[in-house]
């Protein structure tokens, strides 16, 4: 591929196809594009299907077929492909991209072989630069998961990859076919895709770095959209539009970000998460629900008449777009970033699960010393509260019983120099008699006593 990628993509920005590519092709629409055409595939014939949603067995029918028969359209290739890495053919598949990337100039193709080269898929070497070179190729015929992929990586990319990405020198991609018959035992140990390279946690990176920490630490409290304000007349919670397209990028069944990531995803999650919007929508007494169903109309007619009219509902959906847009962005990031194998991704999914679920959050280390830094503190208020309570109670006792406030408040402060247990300022707080029993169990109070009954 390393003699290829050039000339194609200079072709591809002049306008040219490859001469293979000028033949006849199919012109009507096929069931394999109806089964496996690509919604932002720009040479597509039907309205797509996402990777996710492809039904492995009729489209791999179907589109081995419509390559058998017509052989001059890329589309039906790049359909296989993907029908193939669908029913988890991951060697197929890339074969059936490399062979597509040879005939002809298809962009949509290079964002499929960059994911392969990223994450090693099909047998595909791992090579990072050469993956950003061929999301670049993909992305220059503004094909949006290539768009997309490097948007996310854009922070790992080289300088060179990203300023060059036509010309700069990349490894041979097709080495997983150079060879075949001289590797085949290599080839089968490499079927499973590898975790993609390590890169370090940080929550900076993503659009709601608030969430990303809270679901890593388990810390809850602290889990709050930010940068959005009303996005929905309803009063559905941002972080919950949120973490729910956050979590649709760990679904399908099979996932092109990462195949591991279908063992991890829980599909009760979507039906947890709208549970719980629909408790915070619907609880209370029906007074509570009408007082919120009159709030809601009141507001969506303020805003129709006033605030800007049509033009506030209309940046409250394109806020909800963003918001949502931003969750799956986020999602999508976090696993070509770090794998569904890694630790960091399986405690924060094992926590977004606990959410949804209503459970208690797997903590992080640092979070439990934090929690346990916490607990000490309000203890020791407690501890705090309570012995002053205890004294405060002394002290009305004392003036029940002698109806002197400057005595018992000198009896008091003296009785604090002896370091009383707690039993006995209790026993003080009770009956105030009990004070002379209290006087015998400590030296020098008994002075202290005569000395408070003098100024009182």
């Amino acid at each position: 591929m390393k003699q290829l990628i050039v000339p194609a993509a200079l072709l591809a920005c002049l306008g040219v196809l490859p001469l293979s590519a000028q033949a006849q092709e199919f012109e009507d629409v096929h069931k394999c594009d109806e089964y496996a055409a690509h919604p932002n595939d720009p040479h597509r014939w039907a309205a797509g299907v996402a990777d996710a949603d492809i039904i492995p067995g009729p489209a791999v029918k179907f589109c081995t077929q419509a390559v058998q028969a017509h052989d001059a359209t890329p589309r039906f290739a790049f359909q296989l492909g993907r029908a193939q890495w669908a029913a988890n053919r991951m060697e197929d598949g890339l074969q059936t991209f490399l062979a597509l990337e040879e005939r002809f100039s298809y962009p949509p193709v290079y964002a499929y072989l960059g994911e392969a080269f990223y994450l090693g898929l099909g047998g595909a070497e791992q090579d990072e630069a050469l993956a950003l070179s061929l999301f670049e190729l993909a992305a220059a015929d503004n094909f949006e998961p290539a768009v997309l992929a490097l948007e996310q990586l854009s922070g790992e990319a080289p300088a060179t990859v990203a300023s060059a990405p036509v010309t700069a020198p990349a490894p041979q991609p097709k080495a997983a076919q150079a060879q075949p018959q001289q590797q085949p035992q290599q080839q089968v140990a490499q079927t499973q895709p590898q975790a993609p390279p390590a890169v370090p946690f940080d929550p900076a990176k993503f659009s709601q770095p608030g969430i990303i920490k809270a679901l890593a630490s388990g810390n809850f409290d602290s889990m709050s959209v930010t940068g959005f304000g009303k996005t929905n007349y309803a009063g559905l919670d941002n972080t919950i539009i949120y973490i729910n397209n956050f979590h649709a990028e760990f679904g399908g069944t099979y996932n092109m970000k990462d195949p591991y990531c279908v063992g991890l995803y829980d599909p009760q999650v979507d039906r947890r998460l709208k549970s719980r919007a629909t408790r915070a929508l619907m609880g209370g007494s029906r007074d509570d629900m009408a007082a919120r169903g009159f709030n809601m109309m009141g507001q969506l007619l303020t805003d129709m008449t006033s605030n800007g009219g049509l033009n506030r509902m209309v940046e409250m959906e394109q806020a909800a777009q963003a918001l949502a847009s931003s969750g799956a962005q986020d999602g999508g990031k976090l696993i070509l970033f770090h794998g569904c194998q890694s630790e960091i991704v399986q405690t924060i999914y094992a926590n977004l699960k606990a959410y949804a679920y209503g459970r208690a959050p797997k903590l992080s280390a640092e979070e439990k010393a934090r929690v346990a830094e916490a607990n000490a503190r309000k203890r020791e208020r407690e501890k705090v509260a309570a012995a002053r309570k205890l004294r405060t109670d002394a002290q009305q006792s004392c003036v029940n019983q002698f109806k002197k406030s400057a005595f018992c408040g000198c009896i008091i402060k003296n009785l604090e120099t002896h370091k009383l247990a707690d039993s006995e300022w209790k026993s003080l707080g009770q009956s105030f008699r009990e004070i002379l029993v209290v006087a015998k169990e400590h030296d020098g109070f008994a002075d202290q006593l005569k000395n408070c009954r003098q100024k009182g």
